[in-house]
């Protein structure tokens, strides 16, 4: 993978998740979950990989962690919070709020 792919371009924050962490996984050897978990400052080393393979939502305040640790402008911030709430949504009504 030479790049990834735009925030705009998904409409799965867990596939932009793992894209992310496998091109930088790519790109540097020392990028881990753990190394992650600590730029976004959260104390679970495996938030990152729990968050990609479902095991666990995330929180507003996990959004904009994790918008700071992906190094998100403004707009693709707005955009990423969006895209988690409307995949996260347990109802219909809560994805027409996110879409």
């Amino acid at each position: 993978m030479d790049s990834v792919k735009t925030i705009f371009e998904y409409d799965d924050f867990k596939k932009f998740l793992n894209d992310f962490y496998v091109f930088n996984k790519a790109r540097n050897k020392k990028f881990s979950f753990r190394n992650f978990s600590r730029l976004a400052g959260f104390k679970t080393p495996g938030i990152l990989k729990r968050v990609i393979s479902g095991e666990r939502k995330l929180t507003k305040d996990g959004i904009e962690k994790f918008s700071k640790a992906l190094k998100l402008n403004k707009e693709e911030s707005l955009f990423f919070k969006s895209l988690v709430l409307f995949n996260q949504a347990s109802t219909v009504e809560e994805k027409r709020i996110y879409s």
